[in-house]
């Protein structure tokens, strides 16, 4: 239900006092490093030869080819921090098919693992277009063509867009915030890396929406989203500069069991800390590093769709315990987006509060000599002379625009893309172009298939996938990986017996494989067995068998039945393993006549084995 400002003002105080009444659960945060799982995007295009880095970004359409979403190549000769990066390539997808009349405007971006990049149709540049799927529409870009499909359509009305989307790579599906209703919905494809996506659910967070057409009001408008760690963040647009009445902006969080929402475990995270004149704009983007801190940037705002500029913020938090109560605390370092710059709506000039409304950080090692390594932001008046407008790339630590790299959107020299500007997304780092698999074996372990692999230099990430052919189809596996020395280890369960599997890694741009392993037939009952001669002069090789996991013992008694060695004593797997008895080793018992003792959950099995001198 839609309500009026002062009384949504009055509800939404009197639901803080509530919430501060009552004893707080145990407060639910991870300070885990963020994951980079967004695949290179690569076309078969003669003019796409990008080998590199890449930084994609939206914009409203741009003069001249109308297109709305752009690919950079930031592996030219970089000019140095503070240059205008003027050599770089842009590409707007197959015969500059990347503009309004495809995709309408665009604000929010995400690149799967399969290198397909997703954006989501925006009302808030003022002027804006819609494509093919209307209002409601999120868009794919499909790797390698390049062509664009509608992926999923939100219920929104006319004139009503979405707010960001993000990728969960974790469960292989999207988070899209809806200006409309103020919910998060849930999007995922029926098959591994489908053309088409549907609505799984939604999750109203606020106060619950009556259907009424138009925006959500604000304390009730959703804008950045993105999943982490098990939990999905967004931003509550609670105020903008003509807006400044109610609460403040804030950002929240939700978490996820096996992928779907968790109602009762929403949470608020981040209030947004004004700054002019007692009000701060939206949070558009959110990014977590590999350092385990939160990136939250603003976009001015006058209204839904009329955007603003110089008063929004890059910045980031730590997540710490201060003073004893959980939460995210302010980060020390200072993101610097562009120069001292005076507009709009306070009048205020506001040195390096630039932000256009779009963040992310590329993963990858960082030198100032590359433009690797960095925090992009899009971001207004990066130079002196307000000719660049574009993207921004800070030091991870924090920085001014004389030590970042600059994109200008368009390369022109006039600052046409003020307000225009959305959001970015960097692929993680091609790591492994020069980088050798050392070891990769499927073995059978039990009734699963264990997988071993190593590279001869760090890998960031690796995609393992399975077929039932050598030739495929393939279909992604994974999830409970695990470390060991310097190899990754991944049991895989979801197997059927007598069956062979064939398996590839996929890292960067490189597929190693296949391999393939066949799984052990069903055991049907706990089995012992004699896998040597019997007589003997030496080892006793035994086999026992396992239908399911069990506790088990096996040993080795005298003719008195006196215990003379356990060779197995713990809970094992199901499956089929092997012990060794060696007999005749020094300190053995003498030749003669003894019994191997199998004890497990349904009854004891017993075998005869007779030593020989």
């Amino acid at each position: 239900m839609r309500f009026s400002r002062p009384l949504f003002t009055a509800l939404y105080a009197a639901a803080v006092a509530l919430a501060l009444a009552v004893p707080r659960p145990m407060w639910a945060q991870d300070c885990t490093p963020g994951e980079c799982c967004a695949a290179r995007p690569t076309y078969t295009d003669i003019n796409y030869s990008y080998t590199g880095g890449i930084v994609v970004a939206t914009r409203e359409p741009e003069a001249g080819n109308d297109a709305v979403l752009t690919i950079f190549d930031i592996t030219q000769p970089y000019p140095g921090n503070g240059v205008n990066y003027a050599a770089v390539l842009r590409y707007h997808g197959p015969s500059d098919s990347w503009n309004e009349f495809t995709l309408g405007s665009v604000f929010g971006v995400t690149i799967d693992k399969y290198a397909n990049i997703l954006v989501t149709n925006s009302t808030a540049y003022n002027y804006d277009a819609t494509g093919p799927g209307g209002y409601g529409a999120v868009y794919r870009v499909a790797n390698g063509s390049g062509a664009t499909t509608t992926f999923c359509t939100l219920p929104n009305s006319f004139g009503v867009g979405l707010g960001n989307i993000s990728y969960d790579c974790a469960n292989d599906q999207f988070f899209v915030t809806n200006h409309e209703d103020g919910k998060i919905y849930r999007i995922k494809t029926a098959v591994t890396n489908g053309p088409v996506a549907t609505i799984q659910e939604s999750f109203d967070p606020l106060l619950p929406d009556d259907g009424t057409t138009g925006f959500a009001p604000l304390g009730e408008r959703l804008w950045a989203v993105q999943w982490h760690a098990g939990r999905v963040y967004y931003s509550v647009w609670s105020e903008n500069c003509n807006e400044t009445g109610g609460p403040a902006n804030t950002i929240r969080s939700v978490a996820l069991v096996a992928g779907a929402f968790d109602a009762s475990s929403d949470q608020l995270e981040i209030t947004m800390p004004p700054h002019v004149n007692g009000y701060s704009h939206p949070v558009a983007d959110i990014s977590f590093t590999r350092k385990g801190t939160m990136l939250t940037a603003e976009r001015s705002m006058y209204s839904p769709t009329t955007p603003a500029a110089h008063e929004s913020r890059l910045l980031e938090w730590e997540c710490a315990d201060p003073g004893g109560l959980p939460g995210w605390s302010a980060s020390a370092n200072t993101y610097v987006l562009g120069v001292s710059a005076t507009c709009c709506c306070s009048g205020i000039a506001g040195n390096g509060t630039n932000s256009s409304g779009g963040v992310d950080t590329d993963f990858a090692p960082y030198s100032p000599a590359t433009p690797f390594g960095r925090v992009w932001g899009t971001s207004d008046a990066i130079n002196g002379s307000l000719t660049v407008y574009g993207i921004q790339g800070l030091p991870p630590n924090g920085g001014i625009p004389s030590q970042s790299a600059w994109i200008d959107m368009d390369g022109s020299a006039a600052y046409s893309e003020k307000t225009s500007l959305g959001d970015v997304e960097v692929p993680c780092p091609d790591l492994v172009t020069s980088t050798a698999l050392t070891r990769f074996t499927v073995e059978p372990k039990g009734t699963a298939l264990e997988l071993r692999w190593a590279f001869s230099e760090p890998v960031l990430r690796a995609e393992l996938e399975r077929a039932d052919r050598a030739e495929g189809p393939w279909t992604s596996v994974g999830g409970g990986f695990r470390f060991e020395n310097d190899e990754t280890v991944f049991t895989d369960r979801d197997v059927e017996p007598a069956h062979t599997y064939w398996y590839r890694l996929i890292a960067a741009e490189q597929t190693f494989g296949p391999m393939s392993g066949t799984t052990a037939e069903a055991i049907a009952n706990f089995a012992l067995a004699l896998t040597s001669e019997n007589p003997t002069d030496g080892a006793v090789r035994l086999e026992f068998a396992l239908p399911r996991d069990a506790k088990i013992r096996v040993s080795v008694l005298d003719v008195s039945g006196r215990v003379i060695e356990t060779l197995a004593n713990g809970t094992y797997e199901a499956g089929r393993h092997t012990v060794t008895w060696n007999a005749n080793r020094k300190g053995a018992p003498s030749s003669g006549i003894y019994f191997v003792r199998y004890q497990t959950p349904e009854g004891s099995f017993t075998k005869q084995v007779v030593v020989t001198p």
